[in-house]
């Protein structure tokens, strides 16, 4: 058995990785898997940046700003597998559905009402697809991240208590915790992640250059492992039970509940409503990671101030490990 150690935020869409653990598609392809917990995005980006794991369940653009040589991620990171797509919502507090300020354009008149007001949004990371799909958001209206609008860097599990706090008006995250915001009846979600950006790669397996270099059949057996997870955790007759074992104190500790309408794609919306869309949290259909995809992300990047224009020459082909995807499956189809 080959030992791999991977690291995941607790999240919705890091199911693939616990149902290849826990229903034996890891072990199936000669795989040792430690799993291991990070509550934050900073702290697991730094432990794949150390090597205290070799890949992670990470957010799509930090390769990319890997790649285009970003303060702060010093160690080469690549991808050949893209999790999740559009795993995203943006919740508002219930005063902002009060004032029925739940979209940009009512969001910019709620502010143009009163000069003093200051629409603070939460996100999980600088930088990340949150703050992306946040940015593009607002811009239909004209709204910009600057004086009048501020994004409060925090982790997923914080947003829901900051939210009844008062300490933001809203926040962009992945689930369960949207729902956890509506389930306790402290806002409303706006709007899903894949009516902003849609087929946005949301979350990548991403691993360290030097690990996929030193250690190609590993990576590709992981990849194996993955492609039959995202297809089981897929259908619709399994919702239950993946949701049952993620809902486990190890991985995501929340309501079931939660998680199952996650995999449905039925949230409760808040405010006696519901939210369905088969765009939103998608596991299989887009898992080979394309350099037109990681290339979006990097114009946005770019575009919203993060990295100059020159990152635009950046080789994404280090990134996006397009043609190792192929030979990992091609070596399945061979060996059948």
């Amino acid at each position: 058995m080959t030992r791999v150690r991977l690291g995941f935020v607790p999240l919705a869409d890091c199911a693939p990785l616990v149902v290849a653990q826990e229903k034996g598609f890891f072990a199936r392809e000669g795989l040792e898997v430690e799993l291991r917990k990070i509550q934050a995005w900073p702290l697991l980006l730094q432990k794949l940046q150390e090597g205290a794991v070799d890949g992670a369940h990470m957010l799509s653009t930090l390769p990319v700003l890997a790649a285009a040589g970003a303060p702060g991620i010093e160690a080469p990171l690549c991808t050949a597998w893209t999790m999740s797509t559009c795993g995203n919502a943006i919740t508002l507090s219930n005063a902002l559905f009060r004032a029925e300020a739940t979209t940009p354009e009512a969001l910019s008149a709620w502010l143009d009402r009163d000069p003093s007001r200051i629409l603070r949004i939460g996100i999980v990371l600088p930088r990340s697809t949150q703050e992306l799909t946040i940015r593009e958001w607002l811009a239909r209206s004209g709204l910009e991240i600057g004086r009048r609008v501020e994004l409060i860097v925090c982790p997923p599990p914080e947003m829901v208590r900051r939210l009844r706090e008062g300490l933001i008006d809203g926040f962009c995250s992945g689930e369960p915790w949207n729902q956890r915001a509506t389930g306790s009846k402290l806002g409303g979600i706006a709007v899903l992640g894949d009516s902003v950006l849609p087929d946005l790669p949301e979350k990548v397996l991403a691993v360290r250059q030097a690990w996929h270099k030193r250690d190609p059949d590993a990576h590709m057996a992981v990849l194996r492992a993955l492609e039959g997870a995202s297809a089981w955790v897929s259908r619709e007759e399994n919702h239950e039970e993946a949701s049952r074992i993620l809902a486990g104190k190890f991985f995501v500790n929340t309501q079931q509940g939660l998680l199952r309408s996650a995999l449905s794609r039925r949230l409760d919306a808040g405010w006696r409503r519901e939210i369905e869309s088969e765009g939103f949290l998608r596991f299989t259909g887009m898992n080979k990671p394309r350099r037109e995809g990681f290339l979006g992300i990097l114009e946005r990047l770019v575009w919203w101030g993060h990295l100059p224009p020159s990152a635009l020459e950046s080789d994404l082909g280090e990134v996006c490990l397009e043609s190792f995807h192929d030979r990992a499956f091609a070596c399945e189809a061979a060996a059948a």
